[in-house]
């Protein structure tokens, strides 16, 4: 899905933050660096919040079901995955159709067997997936049963307490048209 963070701006945030560096693994190895907004927010996220907490980055090519796909077999055929994902893409369900939702979810599913946890963020439309009529179309894989689905908050006012926080009214959520 062309998605890469630079090596370079997250030397820059631990640097201006005084965060300690963690050790960041691409697989493949071999994978290019680069900037696109999502992976950039995801890598400097995941590694602020746990300083020092060594950080895998997993790459696949291709669409995003593809590469979803392709992702879920290659953790399952690892010989020592991370026990931790995160992941922050995702499309409503009628995106993927049942088929595809009953497939991956096997993955996911297996996944979970053998001891690792999937977050998924919840989407950025609410349960309406964008829609103003007709059903709701809960963000996928966020939906599945195997998954933990992650929304978020907004507001806040550093020193006050408490914060202020609420939660992002264009959060995702609903429950899935097609799993169990």
């Amino acid at each position: 899905i062309e998605q890469y963070y630079s090596s370079s701006d997250l030397e820059k945030l631990w640097s201006t933050y005084n965060i300690e560096k963690c050790t960041v693994t691409n697989v493949p190895s071999s994978q290019k660096s680069g900037y696109k907004l999502e992976a950039e927010l995801d890598t400097q996220y995941m590694s602020s919040m746990g300083e020092k907490i060594p950080m895998t980055v997993w790459y696949t090519q291709g669409t995003f079901e593809n590469a979803l796909m392709e992702w879920t077999t290659n953790v399952l055929n690892a010989t020592s995955p991370p026990l931790l994902f995160s992941v922050s893409y995702g499309s409503t369900e009628q995106t993927y159709g049942g088929s595809y939702i009953s497939r991956l979810n096997t993955n996911l599913a297996a996944m979970g067997t053998r001891g690792i946890t999937v977050m998924f963020a919840s989407g950025d439309s609410g349960a309406g997936g964008g829609c103003t009529t007709g059903p709701f179309q809960p963000d996928y894989p966020a939906s599945s049963p195997y998954v933990t689905a992650v929304g978020g908050v907004t507001g806040g006012t550093e020193g006050k307490e408490p914060l202020g926080e609420s939660v992002w009214i264009d959060g995702g959520g609903g429950f899935s048209n097609y799993a169990p």
